[in-house]
């Protein structure tokens, strides 16, 4: 079965329901391997709860992982377009 790799952003409230709904995603193995957030503690946290081997410092060193296929943007509102827009040059897919 072909696996996707995520990269997490952000790790408040709708990180935990992001990161449940990728257990439930059929047709392929979609894994979140890289967390990262404002605040490192917070990634170092989401990363045990989750079992999520990479934790980044800042969200430009998770978008250099070359191995991260998807970005999935659980921050703020007023922060989605310009880190989409940011994933997307980096040659991400992005999650919304």
């Amino acid at each position: 079965m072909k696996q996707v790799n995520i990269g997490m952003a952000g790790t408040g409230f709708a990180a935990d329901f992001h990161a449940e709904a990728a257990r439930h995603v059929t047709g392929i193995s979609a894994v979140i391997v890289a967390v990262t957030s404002g605040h490192f503690d917070n990634a170092v946290r989401f990363a045990q709860q989750h079992n999520v081997g990479k934790k980044y410092q800042t969200y430009d060193e998770m978008l250099g992982d070359a191995d991260i296929d998807v970005v999935d943007l659980c921050v703020p509102t007023h922060l989605h377009l310009p880190m989409a827009l940011q994933a997307a040059a980096a040659g991400k897919h992005v999650i919304v």
